[in-house]
């Protein structure tokens, strides 16, 4: 049985070799890929939460200041709508099409 002082694969030498590399940002990707399910809230996302969910890994949950938002905003596409308000992207194209119009 080893003895806790033994490290036959050293390990301590090679986390001493990592440091002040990207190391620990790597295991936080990881971690975050690794997660079930990815909050979204308006705060940044990161690159292993974004990871996870393009890759279907994770499930995607709006916290409740966020769904507010959506709800908001939802509602005033909604309103403009029905106003006739041209809506950037909504009732026009967009990028080299917003010039035209649609009613659907």
């Amino acid at each position: 049985m080893l003895r806790r002082e033994e490290d036959p694969l050293k390990w301590d030498e090679a986390a001493e070799a990592l440091k002040g590399s990207h190391f620990e940002e790597v295991k936080r990707m990881v971690e975050d890929y690794r997660k079930e399910v990815v909050w979204v809230g308006g705060e940044k996302l990161r690159v292993g939460e974004v990871a996870a969910v393009a890759g279907r890994m994770a499930a995607v949950e709006l916290n409740e200041e966020a769904r507010v938002r959506v709800k908001e905003s939802s509602e005033w596409v909604m309103e403009s709508v029905h106003k006739g308000t041209d809506c950037y992207g909504v009732t026009t194209g967009f990028g080299s099409t917003s010039h035209r119009r649609t009613t659907q």
